[in-house]
């Protein structure tokens, strides 16, 4: 494998982990604002 292909899947790699974390992120902020469960455990855990 030459250096300018394990460049490109590394980078690639790195947007598919940034991407994934991001939606996680905004997952946890639209389940944050519609779940009274959630809000429950933040507001116990993080007063």
């Amino acid at each position: 494998m030459s250096n300018k292909t394990f460049i490109r899947i590394l980078i690639v790699i790195a947007i598919a982990g940034v991407l994934l974390t991001a939606a996680h992120m905004a997952y946890i902020a639209y389940a944050y604002g519609n779940s009274s469960i959630i809000q429950f455990v933040a507001r116990e855990y993080w007063p």
